[in-house]
């Protein structure tokens, strides 16, 4: 089968916007992991720096045109990006303004958003299904599949925040649940 040249670029395109921001969330991550990292009497600096990475990344595709199948994981990236680059901001301000600690309740939303930010990445990288991949049981139609996965990503993401916020460990298991649980849905 033939790939159609707007899906090869495309591809080409979201491949080398994938090694860049790999590189951003790699930082991000490394400084999300905890309130020490935040300690750092740099890290403002380096977050307002990765936080234009982040703006770049956006603007990337912002100016891209996906195939039509693709539509819905983009929008999802271009979403996901937005809010880690302003989740990333307001960190750095409340680092600027109080330290680590007064960055402290912020840190599990950044964490959940950066894992946002992976999971529409993956999801616009992942060779498409083969009609050998099908199952037995019914499947959802495509929108309804992407539907449901995103309500499950927000949902997810949003428990996982309040648990980690409340230090409700069953809260933060159950977001994780549903985040993992958009991936199946999603690809199925």
């Amino acid at each position: 089968m033939e790939v159609p040249p707007l899906e090869q670029r495309y591809s080409v395109r979201i491949e080398a916007l994938s090694t860049a921001l790999g590189r951003t969330l790699a930082r991000l991550d490394g400084l999300a992991a905890g309130t020490e990292a935040l300690a750092d009497d740099f890290v403002a600096e380096q977050l307002m720096s990765l936080q234009y990475a982040l703006h770049e990344a956006a603007e990337l595709l912002f100016g891209l045109e996906p195939p039509p199948h693709m539509t819905l994981a983009h929008a999802e990236l271009t979403s996901a990006l937005t809010r880690a680059r302003e989740l990333t901001g307001e960190i750095a301000e409340a680092v600027s303004e109080g330290g680590a600690e007064h960055a402290r309740l912020l840190v599990p939303e950044w964490r959940g958003t950066l894992f946002a930010v992976r999971l529409a990445q993956m999801r616009l990288v992942a060779p498409p299904e083969t009609a050998n991949d099908t199952a037995t049981l019914p499947r959802l139609t495509s929108q309804a599949r992407h539907v449901a996965a995103l309500v499950l990503l927000a949902g997810g993401t949003g428990a996982f925040s309040a648990g980690a916020t409340l230090n409700a460990w069953p809260v933060r298991t159950a977001g994780i649940a549903a985040m993992c649980g958009s991936m199946l849905v999603y690809r199925h």
